[in-house]
């Protein structure tokens, strides 16, 4: 709600001017929910005439809910009803340091999130490999030498890879307008918000065609290309493990230094140092899961003949198979360690409230509450709403002892009953006074003493006896799961009325079966006094820059998974497409297609096993490090990794189903035809 006070008072961000009384601006999101048959409730909240939109510089996102309404009701910031005065917009605020664990999450959560990415550029520039080498040996035919042949394929290279980070570009450009329309929880993004730096997306766009070039280089080392054709080396030379360790053991190197915890200090180093030893874990698996498959395919004989066939062909080329698996291991090895740290950080930033829902749902607090606004009518407003089975609430003030110390405790008047929800009152009647303990067992009065209340001018406040008669009761925690630190007073021994600063508290206990209850109650809070608190009780409350980051790791993950199936379909197709000849062939013979489509599956599945295999235990071995790292115990989920894990694979069996209809197509006589 604003108020103008003068001619030149300023417009917040993204308005023309301030809503004059009995008007408001509203976001477009909200007034797309006004006009719907969703806003009919809140439309009763928010009554006011719209006479314009705020514009994106006022908005933190397009699905941000808020509005701008104008009124001439406020108070000045002296009186106990006043407002806050404003004079300008636009003071930036400071940017919170992340905590050192929170500043770790986010980097790991790069590292992990951008790994499988450059692991699958890497593989799709080894697509249509035995083409290549094809056209490379026709090439020796009519006179290339060898430097030659490898400068063509470099060029080759060079003008995809050139070509695809084009499109890229052009897509982002294409669909960043589709940005606007997606919204994870509360977090939503202007299309011109969701812009690259210059610098790295300079980067993206040397690196991406250089390291191409450099995979197809290093491609060319284990195949002969000569004029006649092309002999392949991969299945003599066994692959070496001792160099495929290194960067594994790089990255131990790294992260054991820091087991004793990060550095509180500022500007520390610690985070990145931890990150880049991720990256080296994470790489380590691109390195030794060639030669795991080799190892492993080599020993396995017999079976039935899909199965044979499938052997056969990771015995040929088993390096493919697992550079294309590669993407998935790293994906599924950097979650399982981002999740173990996540779910430490969780563990940090959430907080049981102490909440019993079982009592009450929704507490509604007015503070100060208006002079003639009474507690009783406050309640019965309440009880009377559409959705509320039951509802209690209490009128307080602060107080201390004439003459004594100065800590400060509370006086709460209310009803036997709703005083109820704050001691075990035993018998009750109007008149009595009940004093249960306060803050760390003491308490905070006895019968007889002289209590002050706090609120109101020093010339006038309240002074109140506790009676003779005033019990001792045990304590109960409120429903949001508050202690009470109070002296409880029926009607009867202190009028509300002579509460100098009264706040109403309320407990309202809703019916499950009413969907609209809680709005509901928030426009009977409104109809009180808008400036009523309506809050829903939860059990658990979380640190909100970490629920932040949740949500951003969240779209993150959405994104590479995406990634990941899209970049596999790719592969397991264009690996069909190169053995069209072969499948051709096969069928001739006689080879049943259910047997092939079958092979097909096993040439997925074995290799996506044992990189599973590796990701499960580098991903443990990682968490396990980083939480030593982040000083959190060392407590692993094994049902959220057998989770992750699954959602691999099952990522891996869809995309292999996929690629069927394409295998079918495959299969077809026409594929024997050469030229």
């Amino acid at each position: 709600d604003m108020q103008r006070e003068g001619p030149d008072a300023p417009a917040p961000p993204g308005t023309r001017g301030l809503p004059v009384p009995g008007t408001m601006l509203v976001s477009p999101k909200l007034r797309d929910l006004l006009d719907s048959d969703r806003g009919a409730l809140l439309r009763e909240r928010l009554d006011a005439r719209v006479v314009g939109v705020i514009g994106a510089a006022g908005l933190r996102g397009p699905a941000e809910l808020t509005f701008y309404r104008g009124t001439d009701r406020l108070r000045p910031p002296g009186d106990a009803f006043g407002a806050q005065r404003v004079d300008h917009f636009g003071d930036g605020a400071q940017a919170q340091r992340l905590s050192p664990l929170l500043s770790l999450l986010v980097a790991i959560a790069v590292i992990v999130l951008l790994l499988p990415v450059a692991v699958f550029i890497t593989a799709a520039v080894r697509f249509g490999g035995e083409d290549r080498d094809r056209r490379l040996a026709a090439l020796r035919l009519v006179g290339a030498d060898r430097a030659m042949a490898a400068r063509v394929a470099a060029g080759e290279t060079l003008f995809g890879a050139a070509v695809g980070v084009a499109v890229g570009g052009v897509l982002f450009v294409g669909l960043r307008p589709l940005v606007e329309r997606v919204s994870l929880a509360d977090l939503s993004f202007f299309a011109t918000d969701v812009r690259p730096s210059a610098l790295l997306g300079a980067l993206i766009v040397v690196a991406v065609p250089v390291a191409a070039v450099l995979v197809s280089l290093l491609a060319l080392r284990r195949v002969v290309i000569e004029p006649l054709g092309v002999v392949r080396r991969a299945a003599d030379a066994r692959r070496r493990l001792w160099w495929r360790i290194i960067p594994a053991v790089a990255g131990l190197a790294l992260l054991l230094p820091l087991r004793h915890g990060l550095s509180t200090s500022g500007g520390s180093s610690d985070e990145y140092q931890a990150a880049v030893g991720v990256f080296f874990g994470l790489v380590g698996i691109t390195a030794v899961l060639p030669w795991l498959v080799e190892v492993v395919v080599r020993r396995l004989r017999g079976g039935p003949l899909s199965w044979q066939l499938a052997m056969r062909r990771l015995q040929m080329d088993g390096g493919t198979a697992a550079r294309v698996v590669s993407g998935i291991a790293v994906a599924v090895a950097g979650a399982i360690a981002l999740q173990t740290l996540f779910t430490a950080a969780e563990r940090g930033a959430t907080n049981t409230t102490g909440a019993d829902l079982s009592r009450a749902q929704v507490s509604v607090t007015l503070s100060p509450a208006p002079p003639t606004l009474r507690s009783d009518q406050f309640v019965t407003t309440l009880r009377d709403t559409p959705g509320v089975r039951a509802a209690s609430g209490v009128a307080r003030d602060s107080a201390k002892h004439r003459g004594g110390p100065d800590d400060a405790f509370d006086v709460y008047v209310g009803t036997c009953s709703a005083l109820s929800e704050y001691a075990r009152l035993g018998r009750c009647r109007d008149g009595d006074v009940f004093l249960p303990p306060g803050y760390h067992g003491k308490q905070v009065a006895k019968a007889g003493d002289r209590l002050v209340m706090l609120g109101g001018s020093r010339q006038r406040r309240e002074q109140w006896t506790v009676p003779a008669d005033a019990r001792f009761v045990r304590a109960r925690p409120d429903p949001r799961g508050g202690p009470v630190n109070a002296v409880l007073v029926t009607p009867g021994a202190l009028a509300e009325s002579r509460l100098s600063s009264r706040t109403i508290e309320a407990f309202v206990r809703l019916d499950p079966t009413n969907p609209d209850a809680l709005d509901q109650v928030r426009n009977s809070g409104v109809r009180l006094d808008p400036r009523a608190s309506v809050s829903e009780l939860q059990t658990t409350s979380q640190d909100r820059t970490f629920a932040n980051v949740r949500r951003g790791l969240f779209a993150g993950a959405v994104g590479v998974l995406l990634l990941i199936g899209a970049s596999l379909l790719v592969g397991a197709i264009e690996q069909l497409r190169e053995r069209r000849r072969v499948l051709a062939v096969l069928v001739a013979f006689g080879t049943r297609r259910t047997t092939l489509a079958t092979s097909v599956l096993w040439q997925a599945l074995v290799p996506v096993a044992l990189g599973l295999l590796v990701a499960v235990v580098v991903g443990a071995s990682l968490g396990a490090l980083l939480l030593s790292v982040a000083s959190q115990p060392v407590i692993l989920d094994w049902a959220t990794i057998a989770a992750m894990v699954g959602a691999g694979g099952a990522v891996v069996l869809i995309v292999t189903l996929l690629s069927i209809p394409a295998l079918w197509r495959l299969m077809r006589p026409d594929g024997l035809r050469t030229e």
